[in-house]
Protein backbone atom coordinates (compact mmCIF):
# COMPACT_ATOMS: atom_id res chain seq x y z
CA UNK A 1 0.00 0.00 0.00
CA UNK A 2 2.06 3.38 -1.24
CA UNK A 3 0.46 6.24 1.32
CA UNK A 4 1.06 9.82 0.68
CA UNK A 5 2.20 11.64 3.38
CA UNK A 6 1.03 11.77 6.59
CA UNK A 7 0.82 8.57 6.74
CA UNK A 8 -1.69 9.08 9.65
CA UNK A 9 -1.59 12.23 12.44
CA UNK A 10 -1.42 9.49 15.92
CA UNK A 11 0.41 6.49 16.64
CA UNK A 12 -2.38 4.58 17.52
CA UNK A 13 -3.71 5.09 13.86
CA UNK A 14 -0.43 4.06 12.77
CA UNK A 15 0.00 1.04 15.06
CA UNK A 16 -3.65 0.20 13.73
CA UNK A 17 -2.67 0.58 9.98
CA UNK A 18 0.85 -1.61 10.22
CA UNK A 19 -1.37 -4.37 12.28
CA UNK A 20 -3.85 -4.18 9.38
CA UNK A 21 -0.91 -4.11 6.74
CA UNK A 22 0.76 -7.36 8.18
CA UNK A 23 -2.70 -9.25 8.76
CA UNK A 24 -3.09 -8.95 4.84
CA UNK A 25 0.59 -9.91 3.77
CA UNK A 26 0.85 -6.00 2.65
CA UNK A 27 3.48 -3.55 2.88
CA UNK A 28 2.74 -0.10 4.59
CA UNK A 29 5.19 2.95 2.41
CA UNK A 30 4.62 6.51 2.76
CA UNK A 31 5.67 8.54 -0.12
CA UNK A 32 8.75 9.94 0.67
CA UNK A 33 9.60 11.87 -2.34
CA UNK A 34 12.20 14.37 -1.06
CA UNK A 35 14.41 11.74 -0.77
CA UNK A 36 14.39 11.27 -4.60
CA UNK A 37 15.58 15.18 -4.91
CA UNK A 38 18.22 15.25 -7.03
CA UNK A 39 19.73 18.13 -4.55
CA UNK A 40 19.12 15.62 -1.43
CA UNK A 41 20.47 12.91 -2.96
CA UNK A 42 23.87 14.68 -3.45
CA UNK A 43 23.76 15.92 -0.17
CA UNK A 44 22.97 12.14 1.27
CA UNK A 45 26.20 11.15 -0.56
CA UNK A 46 28.39 13.72 0.90
CA UNK A 47 27.40 12.80 4.27
CA UNK A 48 27.05 9.39 4.00
CA UNK A 49 30.90 9.04 2.13
CA UNK A 50 32.00 11.27 5.53
CA UNK A 51 33.05 14.71 3.02
CA UNK A 52 31.38 16.67 6.27
CA UNK A 53 33.07 14.08 8.77
CA UNK A 54 31.02 13.84 12.25
CA UNK A 55 27.40 16.00 11.63
CA UNK A 56 26.95 18.30 14.38
CA UNK A 57 24.28 20.32 12.46
CA UNK A 58 21.23 20.02 10.42
CA UNK A 59 19.17 23.34 9.38
CA UNK A 60 16.27 22.72 6.56
CA UNK A 61 13.99 25.26 5.63
CA UNK A 62 10.94 25.66 3.55
CA UNK A 63 9.50 29.35 2.18
CA UNK A 64 6.65 29.71 0.97
CA UNK A 65 4.51 32.25 -0.01
CA UNK A 66 1.19 30.66 0.16
CA UNK A 67 -0.11 26.66 0.65
CA UNK A 68 0.78 24.57 -2.43
CA UNK A 69 -1.15 25.98 -5.70
CA UNK A 70 -3.13 28.34 -3.33
CA UNK A 71 -5.51 25.21 -2.45
CA UNK A 72 -7.83 26.07 0.13
CA UNK A 73 -8.53 22.49 1.48
CA UNK A 74 -4.73 23.05 2.85
CA UNK A 75 -6.09 25.18 5.33
CA UNK A 76 -8.88 23.20 6.08
CA UNK A 77 -8.39 21.26 9.14
CA UNK A 78 -11.20 19.55 8.76
CA UNK A 79 -9.85 18.35 4.80
CA UNK A 80 -6.26 18.78 5.45
CA UNK A 81 -6.02 17.75 9.28
CA UNK A 82 -3.58 20.62 10.19
CA UNK A 83 -1.56 23.78 8.52
CA UNK A 84 1.91 23.26 7.23
CA UNK A 85 3.61 21.26 10.11
CA UNK A 86 1.57 18.41 8.60
CA UNK A 87 2.41 19.87 4.96
CA UNK A 88 6.32 20.36 4.83
CA UNK A 89 7.13 19.06 8.46
CA UNK A 90 6.82 15.69 7.87
CA UNK A 91 8.71 16.08 4.52
CA UNK A 92 11.65 18.02 7.12
CA UNK A 93 11.39 15.33 9.48
CA UNK A 94 12.26 12.65 7.14
CA UNK A 95 14.99 14.23 5.36
CA UNK A 96 16.08 15.02 8.98
CA UNK A 97 16.18 11.75 10.10
CA UNK A 98 17.81 10.37 6.86
CA UNK A 99 20.63 12.63 6.38
CA UNK A 100 21.86 12.34 10.00
CA UNK A 101 21.88 8.74 9.89
CA UNK A 102 18.81 7.35 10.93
CA UNK A 103 18.66 8.72 14.03
CA UNK A 104 15.65 10.26 15.57
CA UNK A 105 16.16 13.41 17.72
CA UNK A 106 15.83 13.22 21.43
CA UNK A 107 13.96 15.99 21.93
CA UNK A 108 12.06 18.59 20.21
CA UNK A 109 10.82 22.12 20.96
CA UNK A 110 8.28 24.06 18.28
CA UNK A 111 6.59 27.55 17.99
CA UNK A 112 3.43 27.64 15.42
CA UNK A 113 1.96 30.98 14.08
CA UNK A 114 -1.42 30.68 13.76
CA UNK A 115 -2.92 33.87 11.94
CA UNK A 116 -6.42 35.11 12.35
CA UNK A 117 -8.58 34.58 10.89
CA UNK A 118 -6.69 31.33 10.28
CA UNK A 119 -7.37 28.25 12.18
CA UNK A 120 -4.11 26.28 10.93
CA UNK A 121 -0.68 26.70 11.67
CA UNK A 122 1.43 29.31 8.75
CA UNK A 123 4.92 29.06 10.10
CA UNK A 124 6.28 26.69 12.22
CA UNK A 125 10.14 27.10 13.90
CA UNK A 126 11.61 23.83 15.32
CA UNK A 127 14.57 23.00 17.29
CA UNK A 128 15.63 19.22 18.07
CA UNK A 129 18.59 17.58 20.13
CA UNK A 130 19.79 14.23 19.02
CA UNK A 131 21.27 11.48 21.48
CA UNK A 132 24.92 12.20 20.17
CA UNK A 133 25.30 16.27 20.97
CA UNK A 134 23.93 17.60 17.51
CA UNK A 135 21.90 19.70 16.95
CA UNK A 136 18.95 20.27 14.16
CA UNK A 137 16.79 23.22 13.01
CA UNK A 138 13.81 23.78 10.80
CA UNK A 139 11.49 26.61 9.68
CA UNK A 140 8.42 26.41 8.12
CA UNK A 141 6.55 28.73 6.41
CA UNK A 142 3.56 30.10 4.27
CA UNK A 143 4.10 33.88 4.48
CA UNK A 144 7.51 34.33 2.73
CA UNK A 145 7.68 37.27 0.44
CA UNK A 146 9.92 34.87 -1.23
CA UNK A 147 9.85 31.09 -2.21
CA UNK A 148 12.72 29.25 -1.25
CA UNK A 149 14.40 25.85 -0.31
CA UNK A 150 17.48 25.51 1.01
CA UNK A 151 19.64 23.76 4.11
CA UNK A 152 22.98 24.10 6.10
CA UNK A 153 24.73 20.63 7.23
CA UNK A 154 28.03 20.83 8.45
CA UNK A 155 30.34 18.05 10.15
CA UNK A 156 33.81 18.43 11.51
CA UNK A 157 35.12 18.38 8.52
CA UNK A 158 33.13 20.92 6.40
CA UNK A 159 29.99 22.42 5.85
CA UNK A 160 27.11 22.09 2.77
CA UNK A 161 24.97 24.26 1.58
CA UNK A 162 21.74 24.15 -0.34
CA UNK A 163 19.55 27.22 -2.14
CA UNK A 164 16.88 25.61 -3.56
CA UNK A 165 19.21 23.73 -6.77
CA UNK A 166 22.62 24.81 -5.95
CA UNK A 167 24.46 23.22 -3.43
CA UNK A 168 28.12 23.90 -2.08
CA UNK A 169 30.22 22.14 0.03
CA UNK A 170 33.22 23.80 2.12
CA UNK A 171 35.98 21.94 4.00
CA UNK A 172 37.58 23.02 7.25
CA UNK A 173 40.64 24.39 4.93
CA UNK A 174 37.75 26.51 2.70
CA UNK A 175 38.00 24.87 0.07
CA UNK A 176 35.25 25.09 -1.93
CA UNK A 177 33.29 22.80 -4.46
CA UNK A 178 30.15 23.76 -6.41
CA UNK A 179 28.60 20.03 -6.71
CA UNK A 180 26.82 19.09 -10.18
CA UNK A 181 23.25 18.51 -9.87
CA UNK A 182 20.27 18.18 -12.64
CA UNK A 183 17.00 19.81 -10.81
CA UNK A 184 13.86 20.28 -12.10
CA UNK A 185 12.86 23.85 -12.12
CA UNK A 186 11.36 23.89 -8.28
CA UNK A 187 7.54 23.46 -8.28
CA UNK A 188 4.66 21.79 -5.63
CA UNK A 189 4.70 18.57 -7.07
CA UNK A 190 8.04 17.31 -8.46
CA UNK A 191 6.66 14.61 -11.23
CA UNK A 192 9.73 13.66 -11.90
CA UNK A 193 10.65 12.30 -8.51
CA UNK A 194 8.50 9.97 -8.86
CA UNK A 195 10.06 7.44 -10.99
CA UNK A 196 12.67 6.81 -8.65
CA UNK A 197 10.10 6.47 -6.00
CA UNK A 198 8.21 4.07 -8.01
CA UNK A 199 11.01 2.06 -8.26
CA UNK A 200 11.60 2.21 -4.48
CA UNK A 201 8.33 1.05 -3.55
CA UNK A 202 8.80 -1.96 -6.33
CA UNK A 203 11.71 -3.29 -4.63
CA UNK A 204 10.65 -2.99 -1.33
CA UNK A 205 7.37 -5.09 -2.63
CA UNK A 206 10.28 -7.96 -4.31
CA UNK A 207 12.06 -7.69 -1.00
CA UNK A 208 9.36 -8.09 1.54
CA UNK A 209 7.81 -6.52 4.81
CA UNK A 210 11.20 -7.38 6.46
CA UNK A 211 13.29 -6.28 3.57
CA UNK A 212 15.78 -3.33 4.09
CA UNK A 213 13.56 -0.67 2.19
CA UNK A 214 10.40 -1.12 3.86
CA UNK A 215 11.98 -1.41 7.40
CA UNK A 216 13.74 2.43 6.55
CA UNK A 217 10.62 3.58 5.36
CA UNK A 218 8.74 2.65 7.96
CA UNK A 219 11.32 4.16 10.86
CA UNK A 220 11.11 7.27 8.87
CA UNK A 221 7.57 7.46 9.10
CA UNK A 222 7.93 6.24 12.73
CA UNK A 223 10.34 9.03 13.36
CA UNK A 224 8.48 11.66 11.56
CA UNK A 225 5.05 11.11 13.19
CA UNK A 226 6.99 11.70 16.48
CA UNK A 227 8.28 14.72 15.62
CA UNK A 228 5.19 16.19 14.63
CA UNK A 229 3.19 15.20 17.82
CA UNK A 230 6.31 16.25 20.10
CA UNK A 231 6.10 19.65 17.86
CA UNK A 232 2.34 20.00 18.48
CA UNK A 233 2.89 19.26 22.12
CA UNK A 234 5.81 21.54 22.45
CA UNK A 235 3.58 24.35 21.07
CA UNK A 236 1.04 23.40 23.89
CA UNK A 237 3.83 23.59 26.67
CA UNK A 238 4.73 27.58 25.06
CA UNK A 239 7.34 26.22 23.29
CA UNK A 240 9.18 23.52 26.41
CA UNK A 241 11.28 20.51 25.01
CA UNK A 242 9.25 17.78 24.57
CA UNK A 243 11.38 14.54 24.94
CA UNK A 244 10.59 11.19 22.77
CA UNK A 245 9.95 8.28 23.73
CA UNK A 246 13.24 5.86 22.28
CA UNK A 247 12.09 2.57 20.50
Amino acid sequence: MLVEKPLCLDTGALDDLRALAASRGRILFCVHNWKHSPVYRRAFEAVSTGRLGELRYCALMRLRTQQAGGALWRIDPAIGGGGILIDHGWHVFYLMQWLMGGQAPSSIAARLGIFPPGVVDEVADITATFPDGALGYIHLSWRSPVRRTSAILYGLDGMLEIEDSAIRLTSRSGTREELPVIEEPDNSYHPTWFAALAEEFEAAITQGPQGPIAQQNQSESTDALAMLEAAKASHAANGAPIFLKRT
